[in-house]
Parts: structure tokens; C-alpha cells; sequence
């Protein structure tokens, strides 16, 4: 009797935090517009980068380099890694994303924001250990066009810079010049 009040009870709370509302549904997100023209000059000469195979480009300053390699998570998934010559920034992107959350991280920022018009939560996180280290998420999923598949998307970025207004601006950069493939 005990065991069927505990399950029901647990039953019950799962069912009414699946079924309440997103508390950011009536928020409109900021929209990450295409580089202005004091930015552009910024991103003009970046290099592009296009993956066919998974529908999206994405601009990066030139000296990054980018490489792809199979995910540990989930071999059969690949992850774009791009980095900058001195391996002090990085930037991956990955698709259909298994990851839920960073162990040892503190959540320091949460926002929602429009990438290519599509909605995305961006989240900013600091190591527990290392107070200086600071990595952003950012997740959305896109319905594919003229098809029922849903691509999830999770891009990463470990900034060299420790100032959350820096990190904001060349993530925003970065984010601005992506674009999905149609």
C-alpha cells in the first residue's frame, strides 16, 4: 500500500512538471541580427565554414582551425571543433546532442535568444574548481524543410577572455554569421 501511494504520488508530480508552462512561452527572444556595419567589418574577412551534411555554415575568425571527430557519447554522431592557433578559444558544434548539463559547472546566466530565427537558450556556465574558467551552450533544435525530422543542435564555446560582456559579443559574432542550409 505504501509502495503504490509512493509511486502514485511520484506519478503525479512528474505528470504536473511535464504539463505546466515554459516560463519563458510569452518572452520574446533577443534576436541576434546579422552583423551591423561597425561588426561587419569584423566578420568580413572570416573564414566560412559550410557543412552540407548537416545544413547549416557558420563564419570564424581566420586563423581557427576546425577538424571533426566522432562523439564519445555517441560514436555514430560527429562534433565540429574549431579552434583559434593558440588553443585558447574554442568553439564545437555538434548535432542531435546527448549532453543535459556540465557536472561540476555553476550556472551563472540563462538566456533565450534567435539564431537564424529559430529559438535557442543560450547558458553560460563557471567551473566550481576553477572560478576562471567560463564555457557557454548554446541548444536548439530545427525542423528539417519539406521533412518530420527535427535536428537538435548544440554548440560550445571556452572563451579566452574571463569578462562576460567579451564572451557575449564575440559569441554574438560568431552566432550572427550562422546560417542553415536550405
Amino acid at each position: 500500500m505504501i509502495v503504490a501511494a509512493i509511486a502514485a504520488t511520484a506519478g503525479y508530480l512528474v505528470w504536473a512538471k511535464a504539463h505546466e508552462a515554459w516560463p519563458y512561452d510569452n518572452e520574446t527572444p533577443q534576436t541576434l541580427e546579422n552583423p551591423s556595419n561597425s561588426s561587419l567589418s569584423e566578420v568580413e574577412g572570416w573564414q566560412t565554414y559550410r557543412n552540407e551534411e548537416y545544413g547549416f555554415q557558420v563564419r570564424v575568425p581566420n586563423e581557427w582551425t576546425h577538424h571533426e571527430e566522432y562523439s564519445a557519447t555517441k560514436p555514430s554522431s560527429k562534433v565540429l571543433i574549431m579552434k583559434s592557433n593558440d588553443e585558447k578559444e574554442m568553439l564545437t558544434i555538434s548535432t542531435n546532442p546527448l549532453e543535459t548539463g556540465i557536472v561540476g559547472y555553476e550556472d551563472l546566466k540563462t538566456d533565450d535568444i534567435l539564431v537564424d530565427g529559430v529559438r535557442a537558450t543560450r547558458q553560460f556556465f563557471q567551473s566550481s574548481a576553477d572560478k576562471s574558467f567560463v564555457e557557454v551552450w548554446v541548444i536548439f533544435d530545427r525542423k528539417r524543410p519539406n521533412s518530420s525530422a527535427v535536428d537538435a543542435y548544440l554548440i560550445t564555446y571556452s572563451p579566452s577572455s574571463k569578462v562576460l560582456e567579451a564572451i557575449t559579443s564575440k559569441l554574438d559574432q560568431i552566432l550572427s554569421t550562422f546560417k542553415f542550409i536550405k
